[in-house]
């Protein structure tokens, strides 16, 4: 019989470190089953190894991740009922456009932001060019030479638009070289 607070030295299967441990924790983790380690800390780790799945476990959130996506693609349409139900209980039209009325300033501003506006300047013209398919590189190209083209030698028409005067005709073009106050219908 050992004397009692004897102590033995171990092995850590955690930490590989000889250290020394009660006898009588020795013999109960004989008694149970358990591996016997050097401190809490050790006995903690060999947990988590053990167990993946806990939240202790330093890559936990990639392998729940991976586990969600799994379950989501097999239970694809039991996932989509129980939205569909969840949302039915929960959704109120009135309370849904007050809260959209309360938000708006908020979206509003984000949307003045000169990073969002390029972001959506870009998804617009791939948005655009997706409806052509196979060809929407093709319509990319042709919208820049369209662009190049304009800023080249615009027509008259987009001239005058340009400078926010009225449209080109040659009563108006009269009126502007000698006047309003002279009748320039003898002169065409």
């Amino acid at each position: 019989m050992a004397q009692r607070g004897a102590k033995t030295k171990i092995l850590c299967p955690q930490c590989k470190k000889w250290k020394m441990r009660r006898e009588c924790d020795i013999r109960r983790a004989e008694k149970i089953g358990a591996p016997i380690y050097c401190s809490k800390k050790c006995a903690g780790l060999a947990r988590r190894k053990d167990n993946p799945k806990t939240t202790r476990n330093p890559n936990w959130k990639a392998m729940k991740a991976d586990y969600d996506r799994e379950y989501r693609e097999k239970n694809r349409d039991l996932l989509k009922v129980k939205k569909a139900a969840y949302f039915q209980e929960t959704y109120d039209p009135k309370t849904a456009a007050i809260e959209r009325k309360e938000r708006m300033p908020y979206h509003v501003e984000y949307c003045r932001q000169t990073k969002y506006k390029e972001y959506k300047v870009e998804y617009d013209k791939k948005r655009r060019s997706d409806q052509y398919g196979d060809f929407k590189e093709a319509y990319a190209v042709l919208l820049e030479l369209t662009k190049e083209i304009k800023k080249q030698m615009p027509n008259r028409f987009e001239r005058y638009a340009q400078a926010q005067r009225q449209q080109w005709n040659p009563v108006n073009q009269a009126r502007r070289r000698h006047g309003n106050s002279i009748e320039c219908t003898d002169r065409l």
